[in-house]
C-alpha cells in the first residue's frame, strides 16, 4: 500500500470511530436506544405480539415465527418443517392471488433450525384485509398431493440453486462438520430420501402441532396504533387454538477435530471458510459473538482486512455468525485467486492463530465495542430487519430487555474477558476449514 494512500485510510478510520462513539455515546446511560416504543399484547388466544409503533412510513412488517424448524423433524424426514410451513402460504384460488397483487402485499417464508417463519409486507392501510387473507390461508391449508409433489420438487431444485453458490455451499459444509448428528445437520430442504418418506399425514401433524397459539410469536412493526393491530388480529387469528407447548431438544454436540475439506468445483475464484463453534445461547454469549465477528471481519477496522487491501490476497473478506439454541457458528470467510488460494489460506490461518495466542489490547477492545454498537443500529434501521430480530430474541429465550439493553451489556464485556472468549472459540485444533474451487 502507497504511504499516502496509508495515511489517508488512517484519517478516514480515526474519523469514522470518532464518528461512532460520539453518535453512540449521546445515548444517556440507562435510556433506551431505540425511539419508537415496543410493547408486548396478549391477544385474546394467548398469542404473544411484540408491537413497535414506527411511523417512519405507512407500511406495516409482520413476522409469525413458529417454534419447531428441523430440531421438531425427525432425521428420517428432513424438510417437514419447510413443507408444512411452505404449504401454509399456498395461495387456493386465483381469485385471492388476485386480492394480495391487487393490495401489494408481499409474503414470504423460511425455515432454520429452532423455528420457522412467515412475513408479510403490506401497505398499512390494506392491513386489514391483507391480515384477512392470509390468516383463512394459514388457517384453513390445503395439504392436496398435488401441492405436495410439486412443492417437493421445488425444495430440491432450490437446494440444488443455492449449493451452486460457493458461499452457501461452504456454510453448509462447516454446520454440518460442526453439528454433526444433532438435527442441525443437513438442508433445511430435506433430501430426495427423506421427502420420500413425506406424507400428507406428516404434514397434518406437524401443522397440528406446531401452529398454535402457544407456539406461533408474532413481532410487528407498522404507523398504525396498538389498538388497531390488537383489534385486527383478534379478528383474524380468534380460532387459532392452544396446543402442547414445543419442548426445546437438548442435543449432544461431537466433538471437534480440526480438518480442512477441499470440495473441487471448476470456478474462477477459490472460496475459503474458516468455521469455530460457538456456545450455547445466551445474552452474554450472544454479545461476545457479535464483538468477535466485527473484530475478526466487519469493515476496514477488522483483522482480516489488510489481506485484501495491502496484501491484495482476497476479493472479499468478512466474518459472519450464525447462532442457535444449542449453539452456532463463527466463520472467517475470504474469496481470491485460484494461484493465490494457498497463501491466502494460510494468511487468514496467521490471522486468526495470532488473536487466539496474542488477544487484543483495550484500545481494540474500545474500537470493537463502538463498531459492534454502530453494526447493529445499522442493521436493525428498516422495519423488517428490526421485527426479525425481536422475533429472534423472543423465540431464542434472549428477551425484549435483552434487546433494548444490549449496548449495555456490550460495555460491560472486560477486556479479560473478551480475551478468555477469544481463546476458547479460536482454539486450532478445534477449526473446520473449507476450500471450493479448482484443484
Amino acid at each position: 500500500m502507497r504511504l499516502g494512500f496509508r495515511k489517508n485510510l488512517i484519517i478516514v478510520l480515526a474519523s469514522v470511530i470518532f464518528f461512532f462513539s460520539t453518535t453512540i455515546s449521546l445515548i444517556p446511560a440507562g435510556q433506551e436506544i431505540w425511539t419508537s416504543p415496543i410493547i408486548h399484547i396478549d391477544l385474546e388466544n394467548g398469542l404473544k405480539v411484540l408491537f413497535e409503533k414506527d411511523n417512519s412510513s405507512e407500511i406495516t412488517v409482520l413476522r409469525f415465527y413458529i417454534k419447531g424448524g428441523k430440531l421438531g423433524e425427525s432425521k428420517s424426514k428432513q424438510g417437514l418443517s419447510y413443507i408444512t410451513t411452505r404449504l401454509v402460504l399456498e395461495i387456493p384460488d386465483r381469485q385471492k392471488a388476485r386480492d394480495f397483487m391487487l393490495q401489494a402485499t408481499q409474503f414470504t417464508m423460511f425455515c432454520e433450525n429452532d423455528y420457522s417463519a412467515v412475513v408479510m409486507t403490506c401497505l398499512s392501510e390494506n392491513l386489514k384485509d391483507s391480515l384477512a387473507l392470509i390468516s383463512d390461508i394459514m388457517l384453513n391449508p390445503l395439504f392436496s398431493s398435488i401441492r405436495i409433489k410439486r412443492i417437493k420438487e421445488n425444495m430440491l431444485n432450490r437446494d440444488k440453486i443455492e449449493q451452486d453458490i460457493s458461499r452457501n455451499m461452504a456454510f453448509q459444509t462447516v454446520k454440518d462438520s460442526l453439528f454433526k448428528e444433532t438435527g442441525y445437520d443437513g438442508s433445511v430442504y430435506g433430501n430426495e430420501d427423506t421427502l420420500k418418506q413425506i406424507n400428507r399425514k406428516d404434514i397434518t401433524g406437524f401443522y397440528e402441532q406446531y401452529f398454535t397459539s402457544n407456539n406461533i410469536f408474532i413481532t410487528v412493526s407498522s404507523d398504525l396504533d396498538k389498538e388497531v393491530i390488537t383489534e385486527y388480529l383478534n379478528q383474524c387469528f380468534s380460532s387459532l387454538t392452544t396446543g402442547p407447548s414445543f419442548l426445546h431438544k437438548e442435543i449432544t454436540l461431537p466433538l471437534i477435530e480440526k480438518k480442512t475439506l477441499q470440495i473441487k468445483r471448476e470456478t474462477q475464484q477459490t472460496f475459503i471458510s474458516l468455521g469455530h463453534r460457538l456456545p450455547q445461547i445466551n445474552l452474554r454469549n450472544y454479545v461476545r459473538a457479535l464483538m468477535i465477528e466485527n473484530l475478526v471481519g466487519k469493515g476496514i477496522g477488522s483483522r482480516l482486512w489488510p489481506l485484501r487491501e495491502e496484501k491484495k490476497l482476497a476479493y472479499n473478506v468478512s466474518a459472519e455468525v450464525s447462532y442457535y439454541r444449542n449453539g452456532g457458528i463463527l466463520e472467517a470467510l475470504l474469496e481470491t485467486e485460484n494461484v493465490k488460494k494457498e497463501t491466502s489460506l494460510k494468511a487468514i490461518r496467521h490471522i486468526l492463530d495470532s488473536l487466539y495466542l496474542d488477544g487484543i489490547d483495550s484500545q481494540e477492545l474500545e474500537m470493537t465495542k463502538e463498531y459492534t454498537k454502530a453494526s447493529f443500529l445499522r442493521s436493525n434501521e428498516t422495519k423488517r430487519v428490526r421485527t426479525a430480530t425481536l422475533a429472534f430474541f423472543e423465540i431464542m429465550d434472549l428477551g425484549l430487555d435483552s434487546f433494548k439493553n444490549i449496548f449495555s451489556e456490550i460495555d460491560s464485556i472486560s477486556l479479560e474477558e473478551m480475551n478468555s472468549y477469544i481463546h476458547e472459540i479460536l482454539d486450532p485444533a478445534h477449526r473446520i476449514e473449507v476450500m471450493i474451487g479448482p484443484e
